[in-house]
């Protein structure tokens, strides 16, 4: 479990933390035994979980820094999680995870909220890469996080189609070994 995205975390002690909590997060969804499965049979693939990466504004192409070669061209851009993919000799690529602890109050169902949403599309959009001379989005998904209660073992996930197709939706996660199963299911298809 790396820590990337440049030199955006202070201190051993917060690399510590950000170690600890990503070892948790992949024990939760079982991502040990996928990693696991990647070393063994794909050795030129490596996945790093950066927690808060920043991706800072440039201003035009000749300021970014070869160090860390990830930007906005608008604002500042600090999702909560993001998972890096790196295949030998090609981009990375990006899932954007972003934790909402609140539903939306105006649905039947435990939705997020539509600002939510909408910022996972912000990212998509947003976060930037320079890569063997050219600027290219590194971002092939972004989603919610939410505390949504559903029986996540018979029930389809409401974002489902919208994941399939555009890369952008939402799964309902809570801290136990049956509300994640929407999360672990796509993150071992992908």
């Amino acid at each position: 479990l790396g820590i990337g995205l440049g030199d955006t975390y202070a201190g051993v002690n917060r690399a510590f933390d950000l170690a600890c909590m990503g070892a948790f997060v992949c024990a939760q969804l079982g991502l040990f035994g996928v990693f696991g499965l990647f070393a063994r049979f794909f050795l030129c693939i490596k996945l790093r979980l950066a927690h808060e990466p920043v991706f800072n504004r440039t201003k035009n192409d000749a300021s970014i820094n070869p160090m860390n070669p990830f930007f906005s061209y608008t604002v500042q851009q600090k999702p909560d999680i993001v998972l890096e993919v790196e295949y030998q000799g090609h981009p990375k690529i990006f899932w954007v995870f972003d934790a909402k602890s609140r539903i939306d109050s105006g649905s039947d169902k435990d939705l997020p909220p539509r600002d939510a949403i909408d910022q996972m599309h912000r990212y998509r959009d947003a976060l930037m890469m320079r890569y063997a001379g050219q600027t290219v989005r590194p971002t092939f998904g972004a989603f919610v996080l939410y505390p949504g209660f559903f029986n996540q073992e018979s029930d389809t996930n409401p974002y489902a189609y919208a994941i399939e197709k555009e890369g952008i939706g939402a799964f309902a996660f809570l801290p136990d070994k049956y509300h994640h199963i929407w999360l672990q299911k796509f993150l071992h298809r992908k």
